[in-house]
């Protein structure tokens, strides 16, 4: 487990680029899990996703996963999530995803603050576009 933490805390200390910029955003989410048996849980999340740019609402990503539970620390999900897109209010593109996710639960612990982190892969696409997108984030929380 240490070596796998290590490995997390090095992809998060890779270089990005960032990009400035001016549109104020929000975003909100909803989430609930339930759990089916001592393994299996059920996770419904809603995110809506609101900017000046855009007029305000531009997503609502609705997702749906599936999880086992491996041990006290770890959960593999996957699912999948219906994503309308908008602008000024007007429906713009519907876009698909499929996710896997796995989740490590309290990895570190520094005093009263535990430390979790979320490794998701998600395959994109977008009705009426040709091509898939694929995607590959670590988030510790």
């Amino acid at each position: 487990m240490r070596r796998l933490s290590l490995c997390l805390f090095a992809l998060m200390a890779l270089p990005a680029t960032a990009h400035a910029s001016e549109d104020e955003q929000l975003w909100t989410t909803t989430s609930a899990t339930v759990k089916l048996s001592d393994h299996w849980r059920l996770q419904q999340e809603i995110v809506a996703r609101f900017s000046n740019d855009r007029d305000g609402l531009y997503e609502v990503e609705s997702n749906t996963l599936v999880g086992y539970k491996l041990n006290e620390r770890m959960t593999v999900w996957a699912g999948y999530t219906h994503d309308p897109q908008y602008d000024g209010g007007d429906f713009t593109v519907m876009e698909h995803r499929v996710r896997e996710q796995v989740t490590f639960d309290n990895i570190l612990k520094l005093g009263p603050v535990s430390v979790s982190a979320r490794m998701r892969m998600e395959q994109r696409w977008r009705e009426g576009i040709d091509g898939t997108a694929w995607r590959l984030r670590v988030d510790f929380h």
